[in-house]
Formats: structure tokens, C-alpha cells, sequence
């Protein structure tokens, strides 16, 4: 009967022995592929967004006509570079970080109302001829919605990143 119990006592902690730097390891891995993965998130919605908000700073001479519309156009689509950053960022979120998707898509609404506000309404004000700088104020509170959030979504990457470690 020892020889039985010794011998299911040597197997449990054989077992054991090899099992669990298996499952450490793991635990590990995902850990820093999790860490890897927050900051490619992090690198990518942060490019993304400062890409989105130049929408605005290049709008601003053309609130102080200083140049036109045409030039504005030109100057925006130019120094924006669309590399898919927010669709790797919605991958990386749906996959890894699911907690954050609330707040990623608040945040990729209010840059889809700006855009829409500039490229239509703004757009449309222009090329009737009508002075534009009367809703300076209306995209200055667009913007001050996208930073908001913005900055709620960057919180949630810092807090997650704490916590691994």
C-alpha cells in the first residue's frame, strides 16, 4: 500500500513538476504578447488620431482667410498619411483588449462628426460663398468632443499598461 501511495505521490509531483513552468510560461507569453500588442494600439490610435485632428489645424487660415479652400484641401490631403491605423486598432482591440472598444468607438465617432461637419457642412458654406469663420466655434467644440475622448481612450491604454506590469 506505500509502494501505491508513493508511487501516485511521485507521479502528482512529476506531474505538477512539469505542468506548472508550462502553464507559467504561458501566462508569460500571453503577458508580453498582450504588453507588445498595447503598445503597437497605443502607437497606432495615437498616428491615427493626430492625422484626423490636422483636419482642424489646417482649417484654421482658412477661418483667417489666409488661403482657400482649394488650398486647404491641398495642404490636408497631403500631409496625411492613411496607413490603416484604425482598422489594425479595432483588430487589435476586438482581440486583445475588448474592454476598450466603448470607448475607441466614442472616440472614432466624434472624428467621423468633425470630418463630416468640415467636409460637408463647412465645405458646402464655402463654395456658397458664405463666411465661414461663423462656425469656427461649432469645430472648436467638435474638436474639444474628439480630444475628450481622446484622452479617455489614451487613459484606458496607461491603466491597462500598469496593470501589466
Amino acid at each position: 500500500m506505500t509502494e501505491i501511495i508513493t508511487f501516485v505521490i511521485g507521479a502528482v509531483l512529476g506531474l505538477v513538476g512539469g505542468v506548472l513552468p508550462t502553464i507559467l510560461s504561458n501566462r508569460r507569453e500571453e503577458k508580453c504578447l498582450k504588453r507588445e500588442k498595447l503598445e503597437e494600439l497605443y502607437k497606432d490610435i495615437t498616428k491615427w488620431y493626430n492625422n484626423a485632428s490636422s483636419i482642424v489645424i489646417f482649417l484654421i487660415p482658412v477661418f483667417d482667410k489666409r488661403y482657400d479652400w482649394n488650398t486647404y484641401y491641398d495642404q490636408f490631403t497631403s500631409s496625411i498619411e492613411n496607413k490603416g491605423e484604425h482598422i489594425r486598432s479595432e483588430i487589435i482591440i476586438s482581440l486583445y483588449f475588448p474592454s476598450m472598444q466603448e470607448s475607441y468607438d466614442m472616440l472614432k465617432k466624434s472624428v467621423q462628426e468633425l470630418t463630416s461637419f468640415v467636409e460637408k457642412d463647412l465645405k458646402h458654406e464655402y463654395t456658397q460663398g458664405h463666411d465661414i469663420s461663423r462656425y469656427r466655434g461649432v469645430c472648436a467644440q467638435k474638436f474639444d468632443i474628439c480630444n475628450k475622448n481622446f484622452d479617455e481612450l489614451t487613459t484606458l491604454l496607461k491603466e491597462q499598461a500598469s496593470k501589466l506590469g
